[in-house]
């Protein structure tokens, strides 16, 4: 999994999170350029799953989704945003999003959704 968030302290709770409840290796980005040059060079790395804030310098995370998308990968990608209205959701999941998931979140949750677009993940590979 892939994780991407530019407040440091939400994405090292957010790996913390997903580390010690799933059985998922976590790489994780406070810096979307890096994110995004790993998330298309992988180094052989398999992605299950990308979890990305939606809004950071530089590049939000619609920029980073239409760019991973643009290489034709269709590893379930989802956003972690503050802003909750139906007009952001349509539009990330227009642009190939699998989920967005409003902050603050329930871990329980957070950890429900991914294990969904894991399971879906798992499915489309068999």
């Amino acid at each position: 999994m892939v994780i991407i968030d530019d407040n440091e302290i939400d994405l090292e709770l957010l790996a913390h999170v997903v580390s010690d409840l799933t059985e998922v290796n976590v790489n994780k980005f406070q810096h979307a350029s890096e994110a995004l040059d790993f998330l298309i060079n992988k180094n052989k790395t398999r992605i299950d799953l990308v979890l990305c804030d939606y809004e950071m310098p530089k590049y939000n995370g619609l920029d980073i989704l239409i760019k991973f998308r643009k290489k034709n990968i269709s590893v379930p990608f989802m956003f972690i945003s503050a802003f909750n209205n139906d007009e952001l959701t349509n539009l990330c999941k227009s642009e190939g999003a699998t989920d967005l998931i409003v902050k603050p979140f329930v871990t329980h949750q957070l950890l429900t959704k991914i294990e969904k677009a894991l399971n879906y993940q798992d499915v489309l590979q068999a």
